[in-house]
C-alpha cells in the first residue's frame, strides 16, 4: 500500500510538472514570431552594408555588378 501511495503522490508531482511546463510552452511564439527581430536585424545590417559599399564604389568611380 506505500509503494502505491508513493508512486501516486509522484504521478501527482509528475503532472503538476507537466502542467507548468506546457503553461509555459504556450506562450511561446510560433513560426517567424519565434526569430523575427534577429531577422530583421540581420537584413537592416546587409542592406546597410549593401548601401556602403555601393555608395564607396561610386565614390571611386568604379562600376560594379551588385547581382553577383
Amino acid at each position: 500500500m506505500e509503494f502505491a501511495y508513493a508512486k501516486h503522490l509522484q504521478l501527482l508531482t509528475a503532472g503538476k510538472r507537466l502542467h507548468a511546463q506546457t503553461e509555459t510552452l504556450k506562450d511561446l511564439a510560433i513560426g517567424v514570431e519565434c526569430f523575427k527581430e534577429e531577422y530583421d536585424a540581420v537584413v537592416a545590417a546587409a542592406t546597410l552594408q549593401d548601401e556602403e559599399r555601393k555608395k564607396r564604389v561610386e565614390e571611386e568611380g568604379g562600376i560594379y555588378d551588385f547581382d553577383e
